[in-house]
Protein backbone atom coordinates (compact mmCIF):
# COMPACT_ATOMS: atom_id res chain seq x y z
CA UNK A 1 0.00 0.00 0.00
CA UNK A 2 2.81 2.04 0.78
CA UNK A 3 4.59 2.18 -2.47
CA UNK A 4 2.07 2.74 -5.45
CA UNK A 5 4.05 3.39 -8.18
CA UNK A 6 2.51 2.09 -11.71
CA UNK A 7 0.63 4.90 -12.42
CA UNK A 8 0.97 7.28 -15.35
CA UNK A 9 2.06 11.12 -12.94
CA UNK A 10 2.50 14.42 -14.30
CA UNK A 11 5.37 16.62 -14.68
CA UNK A 12 8.28 16.21 -12.20
CA UNK A 13 7.89 18.74 -9.49
CA UNK A 14 9.75 21.71 -8.44
CA UNK A 15 11.57 21.03 -5.74
CA UNK A 16 12.35 24.57 -4.80
CA UNK A 17 8.70 26.46 -4.73
CA UNK A 18 8.48 30.08 -3.42
CA UNK A 19 5.65 30.76 -1.24
CA UNK A 20 3.64 33.22 -2.54
CA UNK A 21 0.98 35.66 -0.76
CA UNK A 22 -2.49 35.67 -0.94
CA UNK A 23 -5.26 37.49 0.03
CA UNK A 24 -7.22 36.66 2.64
CA UNK A 25 -10.37 35.17 1.81
CA UNK A 26 -13.99 34.89 3.52
CA UNK A 27 -13.58 31.63 5.43
CA UNK A 28 -16.60 29.41 4.10
CA UNK A 29 -17.17 27.34 7.06
CA UNK A 30 -18.47 23.60 5.40
CA UNK A 31 -15.65 21.59 4.57
CA UNK A 32 -16.61 19.27 1.30
CA UNK A 33 -17.61 15.90 2.52
CA UNK A 34 -16.08 14.24 -0.74
CA UNK A 35 -12.85 12.10 0.51
CA UNK A 36 -10.30 10.50 -2.01
CA UNK A 37 -8.95 7.73 -1.43
CA UNK A 38 -5.74 5.73 -3.64
CA UNK A 39 -6.21 3.14 -5.90
CA UNK A 40 -3.98 0.35 -6.07
CA UNK A 41 -1.87 0.19 -9.13
CA UNK A 42 -1.36 -3.38 -10.98
CA UNK A 43 2.40 -4.20 -10.88
CA UNK A 44 2.30 -3.53 -6.37
CA UNK A 45 1.91 -7.10 -6.11
CA UNK A 46 5.94 -7.68 -7.36
CA UNK A 47 7.09 -5.51 -4.01
CA UNK A 48 4.77 -6.90 -1.18
CA UNK A 49 6.86 -8.85 0.50
CA UNK A 50 9.43 -5.96 0.79
CA UNK A 51 6.02 -3.98 2.35
CA UNK A 52 4.96 -6.72 4.95
CA UNK A 53 8.22 -6.58 6.10
CA UNK A 54 8.79 -3.48 6.78
CA UNK A 55 4.95 -2.99 8.11
CA UNK A 56 6.32 -5.51 10.95
CA UNK A 57 9.05 -3.39 11.95
CA UNK A 58 11.87 -5.85 9.98
CA UNK A 59 14.01 -3.51 8.66
CA UNK A 60 16.90 -5.53 7.93
CA UNK A 61 14.53 -7.70 5.68
CA UNK A 62 12.70 -5.22 4.33
CA UNK A 63 15.92 -3.57 3.02
CA UNK A 64 17.31 -6.93 1.73
CA UNK A 65 14.04 -7.08 -0.30
CA UNK A 66 14.05 -3.76 -1.69
CA UNK A 67 17.44 -3.76 -2.88
CA UNK A 68 17.23 -7.20 -4.10
CA UNK A 69 14.66 -5.71 -6.41
CA UNK A 70 16.66 -2.85 -7.37
CA UNK A 71 18.56 -4.71 -9.99
CA UNK A 72 15.28 -5.47 -12.30
CA UNK A 73 15.31 -2.84 -15.30
CA UNK A 74 11.47 -1.61 -14.69
CA UNK A 75 11.57 1.82 -13.71
CA UNK A 76 8.68 1.95 -12.39
CA UNK A 77 9.87 -1.11 -9.62
CA UNK A 78 13.52 0.68 -9.30
CA UNK A 79 11.45 4.03 -8.29
CA UNK A 80 9.41 1.86 -5.91
CA UNK A 81 12.56 0.02 -4.45
CA UNK A 82 14.36 3.16 -4.29
CA UNK A 83 11.20 4.66 -1.95
CA UNK A 84 11.33 1.63 0.22
CA UNK A 85 14.94 1.85 1.50
CA UNK A 86 14.31 5.29 1.74
CA UNK A 87 11.39 4.87 4.03
CA UNK A 88 13.19 2.18 5.94
CA UNK A 89 16.12 3.95 6.32
CA UNK A 90 13.50 6.82 7.96
CA UNK A 91 12.04 4.63 10.10
CA UNK A 92 15.34 2.81 11.54
CA UNK A 93 16.22 6.86 12.22
CA UNK A 94 19.09 6.88 10.07
CA UNK A 95 18.08 10.10 8.65
CA UNK A 96 21.36 10.42 6.23
CA UNK A 97 20.82 7.39 4.66
CA UNK A 98 17.03 8.28 4.59
CA UNK A 99 17.87 11.83 2.79
CA UNK A 100 20.45 10.91 0.30
CA UNK A 101 18.38 7.99 -0.54
CA UNK A 102 15.10 9.95 -1.34
CA UNK A 103 17.04 12.71 -2.74
CA UNK A 104 18.56 10.49 -5.37
CA UNK A 105 15.11 9.05 -6.07
CA UNK A 106 13.48 12.51 -6.63
CA UNK A 107 16.62 13.27 -8.93
CA UNK A 108 17.03 9.90 -11.12
CA UNK A 109 12.49 9.24 -11.37
CA UNK A 110 11.45 12.70 -11.13
CA UNK A 111 8.03 11.82 -13.01
CA UNK A 112 7.96 8.70 -10.55
CA UNK A 113 4.51 8.85 -8.00
CA UNK A 114 7.58 7.04 -5.16
CA UNK A 115 9.43 10.69 -5.99
CA UNK A 116 6.34 12.98 -5.28
CA UNK A 117 5.83 10.85 -1.80
CA UNK A 118 9.21 11.22 -1.02
CA UNK A 119 8.95 14.66 -0.70
CA UNK A 120 6.63 14.23 2.08
CA UNK A 121 9.09 12.15 3.83
CA UNK A 122 11.76 14.33 3.11
CA UNK A 123 9.84 17.34 4.91
CA UNK A 124 9.54 14.93 7.92
CA UNK A 125 13.76 14.66 7.88
CA UNK A 126 14.12 18.26 7.39
CA UNK A 127 11.77 19.13 10.69
CA UNK A 128 14.01 16.67 12.62
CA UNK A 129 17.24 18.56 11.43
CA UNK A 130 16.04 21.52 12.17
CA UNK A 131 15.62 22.84 8.42
CA UNK A 132 12.11 24.76 8.51
CA UNK A 133 12.59 26.27 5.28
CA UNK A 134 13.30 22.83 3.56
CA UNK A 135 10.74 21.29 5.27
CA UNK A 136 8.18 24.23 4.13
CA UNK A 137 9.43 23.73 0.57
CA UNK A 138 9.30 19.69 0.33
CA UNK A 139 5.65 20.01 2.01
CA UNK A 140 4.21 22.87 -0.34
CA UNK A 141 5.68 20.30 -3.20
CA UNK A 142 3.98 17.38 -2.13
CA UNK A 143 0.75 19.38 -1.79
CA UNK A 144 1.19 20.76 -5.53
CA UNK A 145 1.68 17.51 -7.27
CA UNK A 146 -0.60 15.11 -5.11
CA UNK A 147 -3.97 17.23 -4.52
CA UNK A 148 -6.72 15.21 -2.63
CA UNK A 149 -4.11 13.31 -0.95
CA UNK A 150 -3.40 14.19 2.97
CA UNK A 151 -4.80 17.77 1.68
CA UNK A 152 -5.93 18.53 5.40
CA UNK A 153 -2.51 17.73 7.31
CA UNK A 154 0.00 18.51 4.52
CA UNK A 155 -1.86 22.62 4.46
CA UNK A 156 -1.77 22.05 8.38
CA UNK A 157 2.15 21.48 8.51
CA UNK A 158 2.61 24.33 5.61
CA UNK A 159 0.81 26.59 8.30
CA UNK A 160 2.46 26.29 11.06
CA UNK A 161 6.04 26.76 9.58
CA UNK A 162 4.49 30.03 7.57
CA UNK A 163 2.58 31.61 11.12
CA UNK A 164 6.69 30.69 12.83
CA UNK A 165 8.53 32.28 10.28
CA UNK A 166 5.66 35.43 10.44
CA UNK A 167 3.77 34.87 7.33
CA UNK A 168 0.40 35.45 8.69
CA UNK A 169 -1.39 35.54 5.40
CA UNK A 170 -0.15 32.66 3.64
CA UNK A 171 -0.49 31.14 6.62
CA UNK A 172 -3.94 32.00 6.67
CA UNK A 173 -4.51 30.54 3.34
CA UNK A 174 -2.85 27.42 4.33
CA UNK A 175 -4.83 26.79 7.76
CA UNK A 176 -8.34 27.93 5.42
CA UNK A 177 -7.22 24.87 2.78
CA UNK A 178 -6.79 22.15 6.03
CA UNK A 179 -10.05 23.14 7.63
CA UNK A 180 -11.54 23.29 4.26
CA UNK A 181 -10.13 19.79 3.08
CA UNK A 182 -11.92 16.61 3.30
CA UNK A 183 -11.81 14.74 6.05
CA UNK A 184 -12.85 11.52 7.84
CA UNK A 185 -13.27 12.97 11.31
CA UNK A 186 -13.70 16.70 12.40
CA UNK A 187 -10.69 19.00 11.96
CA UNK A 188 -11.02 20.68 14.98
CA UNK A 189 -7.24 21.63 15.39
CA UNK A 190 -7.19 23.15 11.62
CA UNK A 191 -10.61 25.29 12.89
CA UNK A 192 -8.50 26.53 15.67
CA UNK A 193 -5.36 27.87 13.84
CA UNK A 194 -7.50 28.91 11.39
CA UNK A 195 -9.36 31.17 14.21
CA UNK A 196 -5.85 31.90 15.91
CA UNK A 197 -4.62 33.24 13.30
CA UNK A 198 -7.86 35.57 12.31
CA UNK A 199 -7.40 36.70 15.77
CA UNK A 200 -3.22 37.44 14.95
CA UNK A 201 -5.05 39.29 11.65
CA UNK A 202 -7.24 41.68 13.81
CA UNK A 203 -10.47 39.95 12.37
CA UNK A 204 -11.60 39.10 15.62
CA UNK A 205 -15.42 38.98 14.28
CA UNK A 206 -14.15 35.82 11.92
CA UNK A 207 -12.65 34.15 14.78
CA UNK A 208 -15.35 34.62 17.11
CA UNK A 209 -17.33 32.70 14.53
CA UNK A 210 -15.31 29.39 14.46
CA UNK A 211 -14.48 29.51 17.94
CA UNK A 212 -18.07 29.45 18.89
CA UNK A 213 -19.16 26.90 15.94
CA UNK A 214 -16.75 24.46 17.16
CA UNK A 215 -18.28 25.34 21.07
CA UNK A 216 -21.19 24.33 20.01
CA UNK A 217 -20.20 20.97 17.35
CA UNK A 218 -18.18 19.49 19.60
CA UNK A 219 -18.64 16.90 21.85
CA UNK A 220 -15.53 16.48 23.83
CA UNK A 221 -15.70 18.09 27.01
CA UNK A 222 -12.14 19.73 26.88
CA UNK A 223 -12.47 21.46 23.86
CA UNK A 224 -15.58 22.96 24.54
CA UNK A 225 -13.34 24.42 28.03
CA UNK A 226 -11.03 25.68 25.33
CA UNK A 227 -13.51 27.40 23.21
CA UNK A 228 -15.54 28.87 25.91
CA UNK A 229 -12.08 30.67 27.08
CA UNK A 230 -11.26 32.08 23.57
CA UNK A 231 -14.41 32.99 22.88
CA UNK A 232 -14.89 35.08 26.57
CA UNK A 233 -11.61 36.62 25.84
CA UNK A 234 -12.25 38.16 22.58
CA UNK A 235 -15.82 39.56 24.14
CA UNK A 236 -13.65 40.68 26.94
CA UNK A 237 -11.05 42.56 24.63
CA UNK A 238 -14.57 43.97 22.74
CA UNK A 239 -16.16 45.21 26.28
CA UNK A 240 -19.23 42.34 26.05
CA UNK A 241 -18.18 41.37 29.75
CA UNK A 242 -21.70 39.93 30.72
CA UNK A 243 -21.96 37.54 27.75
CA UNK A 244 -17.62 36.78 28.56
CA UNK A 245 -18.95 35.60 31.84
CA UNK A 246 -21.56 33.79 30.91
CA UNK A 247 -19.09 31.13 28.85
CA UNK A 248 -16.68 31.54 31.39
CA UNK A 249 -19.18 30.42 33.96
CA UNK A 250 -20.47 27.47 31.30
CA UNK A 251 -16.85 26.11 31.94
CA UNK A 252 -16.52 26.36 35.91
CA UNK A 253 -19.95 24.65 36.15
CA UNK A 254 -19.75 21.93 33.49
CA UNK A 255 -15.86 21.20 32.74
CA UNK A 256 -14.26 21.74 36.17
CA UNK A 257 -12.12 18.70 35.76
CA UNK A 258 -10.56 21.09 32.56
CA UNK A 259 -7.39 23.27 33.27
CA UNK A 260 -9.43 25.95 30.90
CA UNK A 261 -12.09 25.73 33.90
CA UNK A 262 -9.09 26.89 36.25
CA UNK A 263 -8.34 29.98 34.21
CA UNK A 264 -12.08 30.75 33.82
CA UNK A 265 -12.29 30.42 37.26
CA UNK A 266 -9.75 33.01 38.53
CA UNK A 267 -10.81 35.58 35.58
CA UNK A 268 -14.18 35.43 37.12
CA UNK A 269 -12.78 35.66 41.24
CA UNK A 270 -10.65 38.56 39.84
CA UNK A 271 -13.69 40.69 38.44
CA UNK A 272 -15.57 39.47 41.44
CA UNK A 273 -18.15 37.79 39.84
CA UNK A 274 -19.83 34.72 41.90
CA UNK A 275 -18.97 31.50 41.28
CA UNK A 276 -20.41 27.97 42.64
CA UNK A 277 -18.40 27.31 45.58
CA UNK A 278 -18.83 23.42 45.35
CA UNK A 279 -17.55 24.18 41.34
CA UNK A 280 -14.55 26.46 42.77
CA UNK A 281 -13.65 23.49 45.50
CA UNK A 282 -13.34 20.45 42.87
CA UNK A 283 -11.82 22.84 40.47
CA UNK A 284 -9.27 23.79 43.33
CA UNK A 285 -8.84 19.91 44.17
CA UNK A 286 -8.33 19.15 40.20
CA UNK A 287 -5.28 22.26 40.41
CA UNK A 288 -3.89 20.12 43.46
CA UNK A 289 -5.00 23.05 45.53
CA UNK A 290 -6.12 21.25 48.49
CA UNK A 291 -6.30 24.27 51.22
CA UNK A 292 -8.72 26.52 49.27
CA UNK A 293 -10.74 23.37 47.81
CA UNK A 294 -11.45 22.64 51.96
CA UNK A 295 -12.54 26.59 52.33
CA UNK A 296 -14.91 26.76 49.24
CA UNK A 297 -16.42 23.27 50.21
CA UNK A 298 -16.73 24.71 53.99
CA UNK A 299 -18.29 27.64 53.07
CA UNK A 300 -20.84 25.42 50.99
CA UNK A 301 -21.63 23.43 53.85
CA UNK A 302 -22.53 26.30 56.09
CA UNK A 303 -24.99 27.32 53.76
CA UNK A 304 -28.45 26.12 52.39
CA UNK A 305 -27.31 24.09 48.66
CA UNK A 306 -28.59 21.10 47.81
CA UNK A 307 -25.06 19.46 46.75
CA UNK A 308 -23.89 18.78 50.28
CA UNK A 309 -23.63 15.14 49.41
CA UNK A 310 -21.08 16.00 46.62
CA UNK A 311 -19.12 18.85 48.55
CA UNK A 312 -18.56 16.47 51.39
CA UNK A 313 -17.35 13.62 48.78
CA UNK A 314 -14.71 16.34 47.35
CA UNK A 315 -14.10 17.60 50.54
CA UNK A 316 -12.90 13.90 52.14
CA UNK A 317 -10.49 13.80 48.61
CA UNK A 318 -9.58 16.84 49.23
CA UNK A 319 -8.53 16.61 53.00
CA UNK A 320 -6.71 12.80 52.38
CA UNK A 321 -4.72 14.47 49.44
CA UNK A 322 -3.73 17.01 51.71
CA UNK A 323 -2.61 14.49 54.28
CA UNK A 324 -0.52 13.00 51.38
CA UNK A 325 1.36 16.40 50.81
CA UNK A 326 2.27 16.48 54.56
CA UNK A 327 3.06 12.83 54.84
CA UNK A 328 3.48 10.29 51.84
CA UNK A 329 2.76 7.22 51.63
CA UNK A 330 6.59 5.90 52.98
CA UNK A 331 7.06 8.85 55.12
CA UNK A 332 8.39 7.68 58.86
CA UNK A 333 5.87 10.94 59.89
CA UNK A 334 2.74 8.29 58.32
CA UNK A 335 4.12 5.47 59.54
CA UNK A 336 4.08 6.70 63.27
CA UNK A 337 0.73 8.03 62.46
CA UNK A 338 -0.76 4.79 61.16
CA UNK A 339 0.60 3.24 64.19
CA UNK A 340 -1.77 5.55 66.55
CA UNK A 341 -4.79 4.68 64.05
CA UNK A 342 -3.92 7.07 61.06
CA UNK A 343 -3.22 10.27 60.25
CA UNK A 344 -5.69 13.30 61.28
CA UNK A 345 -6.19 14.12 57.76
CA UNK A 346 -7.21 10.30 56.85
CA UNK A 347 -9.46 9.68 60.04
CA UNK A 348 -11.62 13.02 59.31
CA UNK A 349 -12.04 12.09 55.89
CA UNK A 350 -13.65 8.40 56.37
CA UNK A 351 -15.61 10.49 59.09
CA UNK A 352 -16.93 12.81 56.05
CA UNK A 353 -17.67 9.64 53.87
CA UNK A 354 -19.91 7.72 56.63
CA UNK A 355 -21.44 11.19 57.30
CA UNK A 356 -22.26 11.46 53.29
CA UNK A 357 -23.58 7.50 53.49
CA UNK A 358 -25.73 7.86 56.22
CA UNK A 359 -26.90 11.32 55.73
CA UNK A 360 -27.46 10.64 52.13
CA UNK A 361 -28.36 7.44 50.90
CA UNK A 362 -29.67 7.60 48.06
CA UNK A 363 -26.66 10.23 46.60
CA UNK A 364 -24.64 9.20 43.54
CA UNK A 365 -21.61 9.67 45.45
CA UNK A 366 -22.85 6.80 48.07
CA UNK A 367 -20.73 3.80 46.59
CA UNK A 368 -17.92 6.22 45.70
CA UNK A 369 -17.74 6.87 49.29
CA UNK A 370 -17.76 2.99 50.44
CA UNK A 371 -14.97 2.32 48.27
CA UNK A 372 -12.58 5.10 49.13
CA UNK A 373 -12.98 4.70 52.82
CA UNK A 374 -12.31 1.07 52.38
CA UNK A 375 -9.10 2.38 49.82
CA UNK A 376 -7.82 4.59 52.30
CA UNK A 377 -7.93 2.23 55.19
CA UNK A 378 -5.73 -0.18 53.18
CA UNK A 379 -3.32 2.33 51.14
CA UNK A 380 -3.28 4.98 52.99
CA UNK A 381 -3.42 3.73 56.36
CA UNK A 382 -2.10 0.15 56.13
CA UNK A 383 -4.60 -1.58 57.34
CA UNK A 384 -5.89 -4.13 55.04
CA UNK A 385 -7.62 -6.22 58.04
CA UNK A 386 -9.64 -3.10 58.95
CA UNK A 387 -10.54 -2.74 55.20
CA UNK A 388 -11.73 -5.57 54.97
CA UNK A 389 -14.03 -5.74 57.63
CA UNK A 390 -15.23 -2.32 56.92
CA UNK A 391 -16.33 -4.01 53.45
CA UNK A 392 -17.90 -6.73 54.95
CA UNK A 393 -19.56 -4.47 57.32
CA UNK A 394 -21.14 -2.62 54.34
CA UNK A 395 -22.16 -6.02 52.10
CA UNK A 396 -24.00 -6.96 55.81
CA UNK A 397 -26.03 -3.90 56.19
CA UNK A 398 -29.33 -3.08 54.69
CA UNK A 399 -30.18 -2.45 51.46
CA UNK A 400 -26.50 -3.26 50.66
CA UNK A 401 -27.47 -5.37 47.29
CA UNK A 402 -26.65 -3.48 44.68
CA UNK A 403 -23.25 -2.61 46.32
CA UNK A 404 -22.39 -6.09 47.81
CA UNK A 405 -20.98 -8.07 44.55
CA UNK A 406 -18.30 -5.40 43.55
CA UNK A 407 -17.58 -5.15 47.33
CA UNK A 408 -17.49 -9.01 47.74
CA UNK A 409 -15.04 -8.58 44.62
CA UNK A 410 -12.87 -6.25 46.78
CA UNK A 411 -12.34 -8.68 49.49
CA UNK A 412 -11.77 -11.02 47.96
CA UNK A 413 -8.97 -9.23 46.35
CA UNK A 414 -7.51 -8.07 49.87
CA UNK A 415 -7.94 -11.74 51.19
CA UNK A 416 -5.53 -12.89 48.31
CA UNK A 417 -2.82 -9.76 48.51
CA UNK A 418 -2.74 -10.96 52.27
CA UNK A 419 -2.37 -14.41 51.84
CA UNK A 420 -5.60 -16.14 52.62
CA UNK A 421 -6.56 -17.43 49.86
CA UNK A 422 -9.66 -19.77 50.96
CA UNK A 423 -11.27 -16.71 52.14
CA UNK A 424 -10.69 -15.16 48.80
CA UNK A 425 -12.00 -18.42 47.00
CA UNK A 426 -15.28 -18.26 49.13
CA UNK A 427 -15.71 -14.06 48.99
CA UNK A 428 -16.04 -14.73 44.95
CA UNK A 429 -17.69 -17.81 45.78
CA UNK A 430 -20.55 -15.62 47.48
CA UNK A 431 -21.06 -13.65 44.88
CA UNK A 432 -22.03 -16.17 42.40
CA UNK A 433 -23.97 -17.60 45.11
CA UNK A 434 -25.60 -14.34 46.74
CA UNK A 435 -25.98 -12.19 43.57
CA UNK A 436 -26.38 -14.69 40.70
CA UNK A 437 -28.23 -12.33 38.65
CA UNK A 438 -25.27 -9.17 39.18
CA UNK A 439 -22.45 -8.93 36.06
CA UNK A 440 -19.84 -10.38 38.31
CA UNK A 441 -21.39 -13.46 39.02
CA UNK A 442 -19.76 -15.77 36.66
CA UNK A 443 -16.35 -13.96 37.42
CA UNK A 444 -16.88 -14.74 41.37
CA UNK A 445 -17.67 -18.34 40.54
CA UNK A 446 -14.64 -19.27 37.96
CA UNK A 447 -12.05 -17.42 40.21
CA UNK A 448 -13.69 -18.93 42.97
CA UNK A 449 -13.55 -22.35 41.70
CA UNK A 450 -9.70 -21.71 40.09
CA UNK A 451 -8.93 -20.76 43.98
CA UNK A 452 -11.02 -23.95 45.46
CA UNK A 453 -8.82 -25.99 42.51
CA UNK A 454 -5.65 -24.77 43.54
CA UNK A 455 -6.28 -25.41 47.47
CA UNK A 456 -7.00 -29.29 46.50
CA UNK A 457 -10.71 -28.45 47.09
CA UNK A 458 -12.11 -30.36 43.87
CA UNK A 459 -15.37 -30.88 44.97
CA UNK A 460 -15.97 -27.08 45.73
CA UNK A 461 -14.42 -26.40 42.43
CA UNK A 462 -16.39 -28.43 40.67
CA UNK A 463 -19.44 -27.24 41.87
CA UNK A 464 -18.51 -23.63 41.24
CA UNK A 465 -17.93 -24.39 37.25
CA UNK A 466 -20.63 -26.48 37.35
CA UNK A 467 -22.92 -23.50 38.66
CA UNK A 468 -20.53 -20.81 36.49
CA UNK A 469 -21.46 -23.31 33.42
CA UNK A 470 -24.77 -22.23 34.19
CA UNK A 471 -24.53 -18.62 34.38
CA UNK A 472 -21.59 -18.33 31.26
CA UNK A 473 -22.82 -16.37 27.70
CA UNK A 474 -23.88 -18.51 25.74
CA UNK A 475 -21.06 -19.86 22.79
CA UNK A 476 -18.15 -18.09 24.39
CA UNK A 477 -15.21 -18.51 25.95
CA UNK A 478 -16.86 -18.50 29.66
CA UNK A 479 -18.04 -21.50 28.53
CA UNK A 480 -15.00 -23.21 27.38
CA UNK A 481 -13.23 -22.21 30.28
CA UNK A 482 -15.76 -23.55 32.61
CA UNK A 483 -15.60 -27.16 30.86
CA UNK A 484 -12.03 -27.08 30.77
CA UNK A 485 -11.83 -26.18 34.62
CA UNK A 486 -14.36 -29.07 35.35
CA UNK A 487 -12.50 -31.44 32.95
Amino acid sequence: MLLSSCVEVADPPQISPTPAETKTATPALIPSSTVVFESIPEGEVSIAEADLNLSFGDYAEALKAYKGISNRADEDLLAAAQFGIGLTYFKQKDLFQAKKTLTELVSQYPDSLPAKRANFVLAQISMEQELEQDALTYYQTYRDNRPGILDAEVNLRIGDLLSESGQNESALESYRAAYLAPQLTTNTEAAVKLASMYEKLDQDDLALGIYKEILYNSTNDYTKAQMNLLIARILLDQGSTDEAYTFLQDSVNNYPFTYDAYTALVTLIEADQTVDEVKRGIINYNMEQYPLAIEAFDRYLAGEGFAKDEALYYKALSLRAEGLVQADLNSQERLTANAAGGTEQDKEAINLWNQLITSHPQSSYRFDAIEDIIYTQNVYMGQMKLAIETALAFVAAPHSQPDAPELLQTIANYFLLNGQVLEAADSWTRIGLEFPSSTNAFNGLFFGGSLYFELGELDKAAENFNRAVLLATPETLEVAASYFWLG
